[in-house]
């Protein structure tokens, strides 16, 4: 018996350590009369002498280790926000026929619910009055923008809404900001909304 196991067996409130205990298992398969001779009945002997408990947690543990090491060297989650671009995107919730009075003749006025939403390295720079509204080739201003600020940042969105006088018989628009165009827009039909 070893020190450790001796120390072990005189305070009887403790257990002994697994390892001790494991260790004895193997060495009384090793040493029993008639294995000892032939080395490879050894090794049968001292597997067949570990309780099968024993073996399973062994497997569980070599299994868990294994998992936890996959894990760990794999590819992180993807964030959804690694999508979008550097500087961000904007997009169209909503569009609205808008009835109000003073639309011009021939117009009718439309509310876009727009959001932006800042990239997750970059911050997002825009500005309102920058927002466009190409029909058939032509360039309009908002009437009416509503989106505070002018810089978001970085996984940050913000929303609000962009109004347009565009012609009465406008079904489809792309949305452009400085000129270069973000999104197609379907326009609904007057008094309904898509």
């Amino acid at each position: 018996m070893s020190r450790r196991e001796a120390a072990a067996a005189r305070r009887p409130g403790l257990p002994p350590p697994i390892g001790a205990v494991l260790l004895a298992w193997v060495r009384a398969a090793l040493l029993r009369p008639g294995v000892a001779d032939d080395p490879p009945a050894r090794g049968v002997a001292a597997l067949r002498a570990l309780d099968r408990r024993v073996v399973a947690g062994l497997v569980m543990v070599t299994v868990g280790v294994w998992l936890l090491a996959v894990t760990l060297a794999g590819e992180r989650a993807a964030d959804p926000l690694d999508d979008i671009p550097a500087n961000g995107l904007v997009r169209v919730d909503r569009v609205v026929d808008t009835a109000e009075a003073g639309v011009p003749a021939g117009s009718r006025r439309v509310t876009l619910n727009v959001t932006l939403v800042a990239g997750p390295r970059e911050p997002m720079r825009y500005a309102g009055d920058k927002f466009g509204l190409s029909v058939g080739g032509e360039q309009l201003s908002p009437f009416r923008v509503d989106l505070p600020g002018d810089t978001l940042r970085p996984r940050s969105q913000l929303s609000g809404q962009l109004v347009f006088d565009v012609p009465a018989a406008t079904a489809t628009a792309a949305l452009t900001l400085g000129g270069r165009p973000l999104t197609t827009v379907d326009v609904p039909v007057a008094g309904a909304a898509r």
